[in-house]
């Protein structure tokens, strides 16, 4: 029974079958696994055994996320609305209600969220990538480059990352930085997705 955490939550379910935290720890599981209805269910059983406090933020959070994988994107935008109503102050409910602005091209909202997120945590590194993501979106080159280049000398190899700043350098006139970071992120993807966008901004530079 201890083989998985889906069998270690649901036998802590059939000993104690009130317990919120492990509905919650079972949906996380059944989250991990991509099984995103079955998440959503132990989430809704554990909001019923849990009072309106902190740890309701973080349900309805994940619930967001276990929805917006399902494309319910309406849907997700409540709940990570509902988490921010319990807590004010959660930096995962704030960046993932600014990714669904964000995804939505309402960047304005989506810069207000992940502001609100620097507030509770000015070195958060995804919190600062999505803001950075935004202000590119909204032509503020520049304002993103200032982010950019300090998440490139923390974070290694990451190719994603190193495409959004070459497409900010490259906006901004640096060229050369441009296709050097492009050059970067090709030799370390292996997503083809990814490969066929760097091939296409390099066609750009030419």
């Amino acid at each position: 029974m201890w083989n998985s955490a889906i069998n270690l939550w649901s036998r802590a379910i059939e000993m104690k079958p009130t317990s919120w935290s492990a509905y919650y720890n079972l949906g996380l599981a059944h989250q991990q696994n991509k099984e995103y209805e079955k998440a959503i269910e132990d989430l809704d059983t554990s909001l019923k055994y849990q009072s309106f406090n902190r740890q309701d933020s973080l349900i309805y959070n994940n619930r967001g996320l276990a929805k917006k994988e399902l494309g319910r994107t309406e849907e997700a935008k409540k709940d990570f609305l509902k988490a921010l109503e319990v807590d004010p102050k959660s930096i995962q409910a704030l960046t993932n209600l600014g990714v669904i602005y964000f995804d939505q091209g309402n960047f304005v909202e989506a810069e207000n969220q992940f502001k609100k997120g620097l507030q509770e945590n000015a070195s958060d590194p995804f919190v600062n990538y999505n803001l950075a993501r935004t202000w590119a979106k909204m032509n503020r080159h520049k304002e993103a480059l200032g982010i950019y280049e300090k998440l490139l000398q923390t974070t290694r190899n990451n190719p994603e990352l190193m495409v959004d700043a070459a497409i900010s350098y490259s906006a901004a006139g640096q060229k050369d930085k441009a296709q050097a970071l492009l050059n970067d992120a090709a030799r370390f993807t292996k997503d083809e997705k990814l490969k066929q966008q760097i091939s296409d901004e390099l066609q750009k530079l030419k």
